[in-house]
């Protein structure tokens, strides 16, 4: 009786590590559900913070950079050498638009509804340092 005891505990929990998903067996590991695909606009100055800050949750992939200024993005696209780049947020829209989930918006604050509000409009959730807006006008 034992010998059929241990046999069925045994391939009980064989069955359990082959069916259940390695990421509810330990730490670090995050389904892809629960991975946010993100664009970031202005990745110098603050914008590199804010990319550093959502890269440490360990639940954030970028998928595109994009910034005017190469010299500032620099570091950034040093760091992150496989994630596609762009001067022009028009082109992420039209060539990334799919891939992402959200936006970071860290622009300079009169180009923060410019580049925010498309994506909004295409159901994408935004993060955009403030203001979002400078007045009611830009918001509509």
């Amino acid at each position: 009786m034992q010998r059929r005891k241990f046999i069925k505990n045994v391939s009980a929990s064989t069955a359990v590590f082959s069916i259940v998903p390695s990421y509810v067996l330990g730490k670090g590991h995050v389904p892809p559900s629960d991975t946010l695909y993100v664009g970031a606009f202005g990745v110098g100055g603050r914008g590199s913070g804010v990319i550093r800050d959502l890269q440490e949750t360990g639940k954030v992939k970028f998928v595109s950079f994009c910034d005017v200024d190469e010299r500032r993005a620099a570091q950034v696209y040093e760091f992150f050498p496989d994630v596609n780049r762009y001067k022009d947020f028009r082109k992420v829209y039209d060539k990334q638009l799919k891939d992402m989930d959200a936006v970071m918006v860290a622009t300079p604050d009169h180009t923060h509804a410019t580049i925010a509000l498309p994506f909004m409009r295409a159901k994408k959730h935004a993060y955009v340092e403030k203001p979002l807006t400078h007045n009611i006008a830009e918001a509509r």
